[in-house]
């Protein structure tokens, strides 16, 4: 069984799942229904409700990515899944083990990796279990069409990239002015002139208030 992670990205939350779950060593339960009838093509997937664990300065955030018809084109028969960090930005997990409830409660396919390092990444299983597999019904994985992973990990610490630093260096350049570019393109395009000066045969738009800044004769124009 192949172990490889998975970026996250913005996507719509699936509300399909149940969460239970404490301090340090975790389990996670998720349940899709109508398994069998869902549309998401390859590379689509479910995102699951977070799963807050821990308190206090320790806390981090979970979910899982499920993709019915699997991750990449190599794995279309299969179904993926990966246990995602959402928050803070590192963990480190001592285990983590993602298998099926069947019709009884009972475990199956377990499938398990040890020592992870999550980094804005997700850890998991592209082809976790053949599609054909999981639909089978002699096999009794689907409860009425109903999959149901369950998650299991142990957190060994959690931390986050500047969390804690009172200072921030920070590279800063100062902006060139240009302010008189902006006002010569201001002066060409005579947008929003109010006021128009005559020199000889030549008429002139102009911006009264600017006028009147720049040299207080043109006050009472």
């Amino acid at each position: 069984m192949d172990k490889r992670h998975e970026g996250k990205s913005d996507v719509p939350i699936d509300h399909l799942c149940n969460v239970k779950g404490k301090f340090k060593k975790f389990n996670y339960e998720c349940s899709i229904e109508n398994f069998s009838q869902r549309l998401e093509k390859t590379g689509e997937r479910i995102e699951s409700p977070t799963c807050v664990v821990g308190s206090n300065d320790e806390i981090s955030v979970w979910c899982l990515y499920i993709y019915p018809h699997g991750s990449t084109e190599s794995s279309k028969d299969f179904v993926s899944v990966y246990l995602t960090l959402v928050e803070p930005d590192r963990a480190k997990v001592k285990y983590y083990k993602l298998s099926i409830l069947d019709d009884k409660e009972e475990e199956k396919h377990i499938c398990m990796n040890k020592v992870v390092e999550f980094n804005n990444r997700g850890w998991g299983f592209t082809k976790f279990i053949k599609r054909d597999v999981l639909l089978n019904e002699s096999n009794g994985l689907l409860v009425n069409d109903k999959l149901t992973i369950l998650c299991e990990a142990e957190i060994i610490g959690v931390n986050c990239e500047n969390n804690n630093n009172s200072e921030t260096s920070v590279n800063c350049s100062k902006p060139q002015s240009n302010l008189s570019l902006d006002l010569g393109n201001l002066f060409n395009s005579q947008m929003f002139t109010d006021c128009c000066i005559k020199v000889g045969e030549t008429t002139i738009k102009v911006h009264k208030g600017i006028l009147a800044t720049r040299s207080p004769g043109f006050h009472n124009i």
